[in-house]
C-alpha cells in the first residue's frame, strides 16, 4: 500500500521528471555509473496523474510519457517486457511495515519516498493488475 499523499501530488510529479528509464534493475537495487551505461533506455518526460479511470489508466496512480532512445528496448516494450517497476529508498530510519488483510495476505505499507533512483522496464512487475505478479518476494 502506498498511501496517496505521499505520491498524488505536484511535488512528487516534478520529482518524476527527468526519472532516468532502465532495463531491468540493476542487481544492487540503485543506479551507479557501470549500471548507467548497461542499462539506461530513456527517460520520464511528462508524469502525469489521470483525471478519470480510462481503461488501465487509475486516478489513484502516477503514470508518464517517456522517451525511449534504444530502439532494440522499444521493440522488447511491445512484445516481452511490458510491465514497469519503480526504484525508491525510503527515509532513513523509516522501517517496513505489514499487515494481514482479511484473506490472511500480508501486505506491505510503504513509507514516505525519500530517493526516486530510476523506473525499470521489465517483463513483469510487482504492479501488474492482469494477473499476480511473478517473481517477487512476499
Amino acid at each position: 500500500y502506498r498511501p496517496p499523499e505521499f505520491y498524488l501530488n505536484d511535488e512528487f510529479l516534478e520529482r518524476c521528471q527527468g526519472l532516468p528509464v532502465l532495463f531491468d534493475h540493476p542487481e544492487s537495487g540503485l543506479t551507479d555509473t557501470d549500471e548507467w551505461r548497461q542499462r539506461a533506455i530513456g527517460t520520464l518526460i511528462l508524469p502525469y496523474i489521470p483525471e478519470q479511470n480510462n481503461g488501465p489508466h487509475s486516478t489513484d496512480e502516477v503514470w508518464a510519457i517517456a522517451r525511449i532512445y534504444d530502439d532494440d528496448a522499444a521493440e522488447m516494450m511491445l512484445n516481452t517486457h511490458i510491465s514497469t517497476s519503480p526504484a525508491v529508498e525510503f527515509g532513513k530510519g523509516q522501517k517496513l511495515n505489514y499487515m494481514r488483510t482479511d484473506d490472511g495476505d500480508r501486505m506491505l505499507i510503504e513509507g514516505k519516498p525519500e530517493y526516486l533512483d530510476h523506473l525499470a522496464v521489465v517483463p513483469e512487475g510487482v504492479w501488474d493488475k492482469l494477473h499476480n505478479p511473478r517473481g517477487v518476494a512476499q
